[in-house]
């Protein structure tokens, strides 16, 4: 058994990629993590560590990009043969269509983790994907929302961005008329327009102080603001959540629901919200709307409604602590149970093959 993995994004953004990995290892797999540098090379091949392999084909913007795709997919077969690879794990549904040919040849060897929306809805890719997924080991999914636009099969399993799990905050920091509220945003920030539109609507309320704390995306430029109750601070490392959430009462996580790729995702600062006992600010009409609503892990608001910021202070000035807490312990719980079980297949996965 020789396992080729391939993620077209780079090591530091895919930690999930460890989830194989630490299982490999323990199980004593053999192993290769394929990535894509799109930023440099003509298709040239490099050796990025032990065991990572690196592809370095610089890519375009707009359409020509589809053609940057295809020349990457007949790099990976020429890899993959050279490499006598006889089990797979494909990051994301438009790799697993572009390399179809290897993987239904490989019926029940290999893994389709999907992470993000990228053409499912396209007319003809269901057909396909359905195929893949039903002749995969199993599918995953790293948000239930995506289901939506996913053919339906047993063959797919949920699994979780949750990180730190070891620890667990036993009650919040808001209660039920908290005069001044700690807002916190952590993570990559993005959404230009709904950040704006935030940002205006607290701005000018004493009751807020909104935190924003990560890495900024190219065209969110929202640090324009000089109101004392809006703040900027840089990065963080991942360890240091459960300490740095301690100063805050209340999770921004309002991305809006304007686009598929957006509506069905779900952050890893829902995971946040149930660990360190946070109340998560959602948007109406997403996913992560329909699981805040569902267990009451927080509010779900509509940016274009005028009364938001009346809504919000609503929230805080009857807060139900009770509620929140038995909302977080139950989805917590079903969190965990389906991380056991998506361990177990990833197991499965590589006992089952092991001699192969």
């Amino acid at each position: 058994m020789k396992v080729f993995i391939f993620d077209s994004t780079t090591l530091d953004k895919a930690p999930y990629l460890e989830n194989y990995t630490k299982i490999f290892d323990s199980e004593q797999v053999d192993y290769d993590i394929c990535t894509w540098d799109k930023f440099s090379g003509n298709g040239q091949i490099s050796q990025g560590g032990k065991q990572h392999i690196v592809v370095h084909k610089k890519w375009h913007l707009g359409k020509r990009k589809i053609f940057d795709f295809i020349i990457v997919a007949n790099i990976l077969r020429n890899i993959i043969q050279k490499g006598k690879y006889t089990h797979f794990i494909i990051v994301n549904s438009v790799w697993a269509i572009l390399l179809i040919d290897v993987l239904l040849k490989n019926k029940e060897k290999y893994i389709l983790d999907i992470r993000d929306y990228k053409c499912e809805n396209v007319i003809g890719i269901k057909i396909l994907l359905k195929q893949i997924i039903e002749n995969s080991f199993f599918t995953t999914i790293s948000s239930g929302g995506f289901r939506k636009f996913l053919p339906n099969s047993k063959k797919i399993i949920e699994n979780h961005n949750i990180s730190n799990i070891e620890y667990e905050e036993k009650y919040p920091t808001l209660y039920k008329g908290k005069s001044e509220v700690n807002i916190v945003y952590m993570g990559h920030v993005r959404y230009f327009e709904e950040n704006k539109k935030l940002i205006n609507f607290v701005k000018d309320n004493n009751r807020f102080i909104l935190t924003y704390m990560g890495t900024y995306a190219k065209g969110c430029n929202i640090k324009d603001t000089n109101r004392k109750n809006i703040i900027f601070k840089e990065a963080f490392n991942n360890k240091e959540k459960p300490f740095l959430y301690k100063n805050y009462d209340v999770i921004h996580s309002l991305y809006g629901n304007n686009d598929i790729s957006v509506s069905t995702l779900t952050p890893n600062r829902l995971y946040d919200a149930i660990q360190y006992k946070k109340p998560i600010l959602a948007s109406k009409g997403s996913y992560l709307g329909e699981i805040v609503e569902k267990y009451n892990l927080g509010i779900v608001l509509d940016l274009d409604n005028k009364e938001f910021t009346n809504l919000l202070l609503e929230y805080v000035d009857t807060f139900n602590v009770d509620k929140f807490l038995e909302g977080a312990e139950k989805f917590l719980k079903n969190v965990k149970n389906s991380q056991c079980k998506y361990y177990e297949k990833i197991k499965n996965f590589s006992m089952v093959n092991k001699m192969v």
